[in-house]
């Protein structure tokens, strides 16, 4: 009897799992709360500890566990190398170095701004996201349920943007992923482009809207906005 083995889910509870715990395979595994916690403490205790921080390109162990971590704490935030090297004690270029190798070993990514060298774009600062949240939350030490957390919105965020860059390199489809945003602070979260069209993405974990002064200046772009509700489609 197959009706007995179907299970029925909740999409609310899904997310909210995906938001606290990831997408390791291993996390799919596991049932109990506690146990995701524990694996992805380990983890996190393993990736960063043994295989990157231990590395001799790394100087200052402490230093980059430090790094990393404000860095869990600033996803979608553009980063201020300046402002990090100071809480830091470090160098710029140490910074940025650290960061680097961070990239490389895919534990986070940098997001790029989208510009047609307009004066008012910004065209330069990145912003940070991580490739996984259930390794990000274990960094920061935060299991919350997302009802109850004032980083949710960011959360959701960093995970349909890395979905979307994961599925662009899957598929091996030709479109260039970046953010869109002024000096004066208008914003879209994901902009998708090639040499054809240009898609504006707004992603909001509950209602949003694409920014007018984005359609006014990209009045072709065609423009999707995705929440809680509509993500899985």
């Amino acid at each position: 009897d197959y009706s007995k083995s179907i299970k029925l889910f909740s999409i609310k509870e899904l997310l909210e799992d995906i938001l606290r715990y990831g997408l390791y395979p291993e996390i799919l595994n596991q049932n109990y709360q506690d146990q995701k916690q524990k694996y992805l403490q380990n983890l996190s205790e393993k990736a960063i500890f043994k295989d990157i921080i231990d590395l001799t390109l790394i100087e200052h162990r402490s230093k980059a566990l430090e790094l990393l971590r404000l860095l869990a704490y600033q996803i979608g935030n553009l980063i201020n190398y300046s402002e990090v090297s100071r809480k830091l004690r470090l160098s710029i270029h140490t910074v940025q170095r650290y960061i680097d190798i961070f990239e490389q070993s895919f534990i986070l990514y940098r997001l790029y701004p989208f510009s047609k060298n307009k004066r008012d774009e910004i065209g330069k600062s990145p912003k940070i996201y991580f490739w996984d949240l259930g390794l990000r939350n274990a960094l920061i030490n935060n299991f919350d349920n997302i009802d109850i957390r004032g980083d949710s919105g960011a959360m959701f965020e960093n995970f349909i943007i890395s979905e979307v860059k994961k599925e662009l390199e899957y598929k091996d489809i030709p479109l260039n992923v970046n953010y869109w945003r002024t000096k004066s602070g208008s914003e879209v979260d994901l902009i998708l482009s090639n040499n054809k069209e240009i898609i504006g993405v707004e992603i909001k974990l509950h209602r949003g809207r694409i920014t007018n002064a984005f359609t006014n200046r990209y009045p072709n772009a065609n423009t999707i906005i995705i929440d809680s509700t509509n993500f899985i489609d």
